[in-house]
């Protein structure tokens, strides 16, 4: 396993995505939540699970972004667990690739989680 771009503040929510050579469905998750999220209360983790390549993802656009990359593919929940044992927002958010955001949701999750409404 090996990390790239390490943490660089402690965000509320930990973002956990693992690609199964998915690529192009991570850049356009990542390009989603960019668009309607504030990044520096995301960190981003996201898992490699079959050796792709990445070197065309721009990683400087995130303040917290680590890509995790297995030596042997593993399963969805070791996966997590990995990336969970470095996670350090406060909150942990397992998402898969093939979803994309459209309106602001994580700064509603955000606002409930520290005013404590349900």
């Amino acid at each position: 396993m090996n990390s790239v771009n390490p943490k660089t503040s402690s965000p509320l929510i930990t973002l956990s995505i693992i690609s199964h050579g998915d690529l192009e469905k991570v850049l356009s998750l990542l390009k989603s939540v960019q668009c309607y999220e504030e990044e520096h209360h995301l960190e981003i983790i996201i898992t490699d699970n079959l050796g792709q390549d990445f070197t065309k993802m721009d990683t400087s656009v995130w303040a917290s972004l680590t890509i995790l990359r297995n030596k042997q593919p593993s399963g969805f929940a070791h996966n997590h667990n990995q990336a969970f044992k470095i996670a350090t927002g406060k909150y942990f958010c397992v998402l898969n690739p093939d979803i994309l955001f459209t309106p602001k949701f994580f700064e509603n999750i955000r606002i409930r989680l520290i005013h404590n409404v349900c």
